[in-house]
């Protein structure tokens, strides 16, 4: 009965969180030693464990993830702009994901700090 119920539990923390829908929420910048606060939306799309999506700051101004992967309940991925490339790592606990982004440019570094709610 152990050995089934562990295989059980093990199995379904294999399967991707559910990162459907528009997420928003603050976004925490870090530059130069300054720090700002800006609005994040994030909107992802999910058939099984592929995920695609975009980002902004809001939902006029998105630009499509590159890279999407999806371990569990953590989601990693890019937006390339052409000079820099933002890496992403993002973890969603139920409605509220959590996460951060970072980018060099000119060997300048930004952070990104996201506190996001689902919103459908």
């Amino acid at each position: 009965m152990k050995t089934i119920l562990l295989t059980l539990l093990l199995a379904a923390s294999t399967f991707a969180a559910d990162f459907a829908g528009k997420w928003s929420g603050t976004a925490e910048m870090m530059r130069n030693g300054e720090s700002r606060s800006t609005t994040a939306v994030l909107i992802f799309k999910q058939t099984g464990d592929t995920v695609t999506g975009t980002g902004g700051r809001d939902e006029a101004e998105q630009r499509a993830f590159d890279n999407v992967k999806v371990d569990g309940n953590k989601l990693t991925c890019e937006i390339n702009d052409g000079d820099t490339v933002v890496k992403i790592t993002l973890e969603a606990e139920g409605d509220v994901m959590k996460g951060e982004a970072n980018a060099e440019r000119e060997g300048q570094k930004m952070t990104l700090v996201f506190n996001l709610k689902r919103q459908n």
